[in-house]
């Protein structure tokens, strides 16, 4: 049986950061439906081909798009129905209580989390918006609410 493999790029940030080279979208507020409504077509394309084996939403920065719009999101691509992983990448501030359980409902198994460094002075030159406080507890914040493998990463934009 064939499978599928999908990346969906969700472009938005708050900010640029300064070793940032993705392609991004700096905007106060994040055009949520007018992404979805994007990604329509191309997710009834996907959706028609092979079972989806894996989704990984990065960027940018995904949970810019809420609990909601990222679970709306997993939902547009089939993702929620048995899908061995569903990875989304999040920064540690956009890790709530909330958001966290939204994701995990609309089928989120593993959350990257973008701390990109443990020093507060290399987060302050990278214009980061978390300390390094927030890092643990948005681990901590994924787990409990179902998340099975939050992972540190350095590599988020």
């Amino acid at each position: 049986m064939t499978f599928r493999h999908l990346y969906v790029h969700a472009p938005f940030c708050a900010r640029r950061c300064s070793y940032c080279d993705f392609s991004i979208a700096v905007r106060r507020q994040t055009p949520v439906a007018e992404f979805l409504d994007a990604l329509g077509s191309e997710a009834l394309h996907h959706r028609a081909n092979a079972p989806l084996r894996t989704l990984y939403v990065g960027g940018g920065t995904p949970s810019r798009l809420g609990g909601d719009g990222l679970g709306a999101l997993v939902r547009l691509f089939g993702a929620e129905r048995g899908t061995d992983e569903c990875t989304i990448e999040a920064n540690p501030e956009d890790v709530t209580p909330d958001a966290a359980t939204a994701w995990v409902r609309s089928g989120v198994n593993r959350v990257s989390i973008g701390a990109q460094s443990f020093d507060p002075h290399v987060l302050a030159w990278m214009h980061r918006t978390h300390d390094v406080a927030a890092i643990g507890q948005a681990v901590r914040t994924a787990r409990a609410a179902g998340v099975w493998n939050p992972i540190i990463s350095r590599s988020m934009g």
